[in-house]
Formats: C-alpha cells, sequence, structure tokens
C-alpha cells in the first residue's frame, strides 16, 4: 500500500470509529430523554438508576463486548496509586467549588442551574446515604465508563485533547438543561484530563464521585442555602483543587498506555451512522427543548403533609388557559401552610376559593400562588 493510499484508509477508519462513538451517544442519548425521563417521573432515585445502570452503563459494555475487547481493558480500569486515588478525591471536591461558581454566575444572569421541585430525598441520615449511592456512586462509575472509559477512548486516536474536549461537550449535553449542561461540560474536561494524565479510568471516578457527593452534602446539611462563609470557602476548595492537579500532574507515566479502543478495528461507515444518528437528535433536541423550557412555565410546591403540586403562576403561559377552566384547582397560602382548593371568584384585589370542607374563604390575591395542574 502507497502512503497515499495508507493515509486515506486511515482517514476512512478514523471516520468511522468517530461515526460508531457518535452513534453510541445517540442512543444512549435518546433512551435517558425518553425512557430515564419517564422511569424518573415516576420514582426519581430509582429512575436514576435504572438510567445509569441500563441506560448508560450497559451499553457501554455492550459495546466493548462487541469490539472484541475485555471489559476491564477496554474501560482502562488499571490500578494506581492510593496517592493518586486521594489526589482525584480532593480533586472532585475542587470541581464542586468551581461548578458552584459558574452556576452562580449562570442563575445571576437568568439561566436556571437547577430544578427546584426535584425531591430527592434528602429528609433523613439513610436518605442521605441513598442519595451518595445514587447520585455519587452510580454516576462516577456509570457515566464515567461510557463517557471516560468509551467515548473519550476511541476519540483519543484523533488526539487526546481532541477526545478531553468533545467527550466534555457530550458530557453536558447529556444533562439536559443549558444552566447544568455548561457546568456538567466543564467538569468533564478535569475528569477526562485525570483519565489522560494518569491512564486508568479510576481517578476520574473518584473525583466525579467527591464531586457529586460534595454537591449531596451541600443540599443535606445546609439544605442548600448559601450562607456568607461559602464564597471563602470556595477560594480555599479552589486551592486544594490546584495543589491536586499538581499532584496528579507529577504522576509516575512510565505505565500509562492509550485507550485499546482507540485501535479496535471499526465497522461502521461514516453516512450509515449519520442517517441512524440524524432523526434521533432532531427527535431528542425537540424533547429537551421542550424539558428546558417546562420549569419557566411550572412550578413544583411541596405541601405540609408531603404531597407534591404542580401549579402554575400568574406569569406563566399556561396560566390564562389554565384559569378558564371550571371550578378550577388552586395553590394557596394560609399563614405559613400552603392549601390547595377551588377558586370560586378572582379579581385583581380580592379571591375567593372554596376550601376542602366546603367552607368559602375570600383573601387578598398576594395568598394566590397559582393554579394546580398534578393531582
Amino acid at each position: 500500500m502507497s502512503n497515499a493510499e495508507a493515509v486515506v484508509d486511515s482517514t476512512e477508519t478514523n471516520s468511522a470509529r468517530i461515526s460508531e462513538v457518535l452513534l453510541l451517544y445517540s442512543f444512549c442519548f435518546a433512551l435517558v430523554v425518553f425512557v430515564g425521563g419517564t422511569a424518573q417521573a415516576l420514582s426519581l432515585r430509582l429512575g436514576l438508576a435504572v438510567t445509569l445502570v441500563l441506560l448508560i452503563l450497559l451499553p457501554a459494555l455492550i459495546y466493548i463486548r462487541y469490539k472484541g475487547v475485555g471489559l476491564a481493558h477496554g474501560l482502562r480500569l488499571r490500578a494506581v496509586k492510593p496517592s493518586i486515588v486521594v489526589s482525584s478525591f480532593f480533586l472532585g471536591l475542587g470541581t464542586w467549588g468551581v461548578g458552584v461558581s459558574i452556576a452562580l454566575g449562570l442563575e445571576a444572569i437568568g439561566l436556571k442551574t437547577m430544578d427546584q421541585g426535584l425531591d430527592l430525598g434528602l429528609d433523613s441520615p439513610a436518605g442521605f446515604l441513598l442519595c451518595l449511592l445514587v447520585i455519587a456512586v452510580g454516576p462516577g462509575i456509570c457515566e464515567e465508563s461510557l463517557f471516560r472509559g468509551v467515548i473519550q477512548g476511541v476519540l483519543e486516536r484523533k488526539g487526546k485533547w481532541f477526545a478531553v474536549i468533545v467527550t466534555a461537550i457530550l458530557f453536558g449535553l447529556i444533562h439536559l438543561m443549558l444552566g447544568t449542561a455548561i457546568p456538567a461540560a466543564v467538569l468533564g474536561v478535569f475528569f477526562g484530563w485525570t483519565a489522560i494524565r494518569t491512564g486508568s479510568i479510576i481517578p476520574a471516578m473518584v473525583a466525579h464521585f467527591a464531586n457529586n457527593a460534595a454537591a449531596m452534602s451541600f443540599l443535606y446539611f445546609l439544605n442548600g442555602e448559601i450562607p456568607s462563609w461559602l464564597l471563602p470557602s470556595l477560594l480555599v476548595v479552589g486551592v486544594i483543587a490546584v495543589v491536586a492537579i499538581i499532584r496528579l500532574s507529577s504522576a509516575d507515566q512510565e505505565r500509562i498506555t492509550d485507550s485499546p479502543l482507540a485501535e479496535v478495528p471499526a465497522g461502521l461507515p461514516l453516512w450509515s451512522a449519520l442517517g441512524c444518528m440524524v432523526p434521533l437528535l432532531m427527535l431528542a433536541a425537540l424533547v429537551v427543548g421542550m424539558s428546558s423550557a417546562l420549569p419557566y412555565f411550572i412550578q413544583v410546591q411541596k405541601l405540609d403533609d408531603g404531597q407534591q403540586v404542580i401549579f402554575v403562576e400568574q406569569d406563566s403561559l399556561l396560566f390564562d388557559p389554565m384559569m378558564e377552566k371550571k371550578n378550577v384547582k388552586v395553590l394557596y397560602g394560609q399563614g405559613e401552610e400552603l392549601r390547595i382548593g377551588r377558586l370560586v371568584e378572582f379579581s385583581d384585589d380580592l379571591i375567593q376559593i372554596r376550601d376542602g370542607e366546603g367552607n368559602e374563604i375570600e383573601m387578598p390575591t398576594s395568598d394566590f400562588k397559582g393554579v394546580v395542574i398534578h393531582p
């Protein structure tokens, strides 16, 4: 084979290999949006577990076996020194500080970075530990296996930083909402660099776990409130991250090898992959757009009895159509308590409501919270 033919063959092989990984990503993306979204709506923590194990990890493992590579070898589950694990853990704490800083900046310009209506079950020590398992350990293993293990591993043939950045962008996009996709993509760069620098995804898994565990601890111990000492603490966490990066940068590189997935033969032509991928991406983009816009139209509120209510506020586009319904359910406040009643009459100054016992109550419109969609 001549040099020119070798170059052409290499280019076609690279394109086919990249098309394979993009198709795998698109398939997982569609599963997460449609199947995972439905499962999480029925039960958040169980749905997240199903999404991580069956819709993210399982396709990654199937792809590796399809390529005829051992799972541990294909994922680069190479043992590393305890000092690297410790440094990776502190890097994860540092990335949490970076993520919080980015989230605060995004919220300052009006982007939502978290669905405040999500009930994670952080109301007890047992609930906190379960959240650590599902939201910290689960993503650390499952998401890193797909993204830093398979996707980044395949893309490394095009260059290590190319693989890190493209994988980070794809990692951000699967978080659906723009306000969460941006911080996730930035964190993905750190995780990808860690995998490249150490030749193993175990440090990336540890860093990912530490990041999510810090987020869960923040929600559990501080109830998501931002105290005055948080911002100075983020500076300390940033210093910790810098020290961890320096430590990881000095890691012994003698045994580091490229991902075996960058060398396995490609088997899917580019145009065949695009033909399958484009319709999936278009449909997924439509759903993502709707899911990103939905929080601006509806809100979720937890009542004192534990019931969750989905309602629309007065400035929502759905408010007027809902108000036109006869005897519509409304959410109103009575003291510190939130209740559901039936609308009798509504004006600019006063609202008349029939409560659950059939009594009619007149109150100022300031106590009116919105129209109930569910239940």
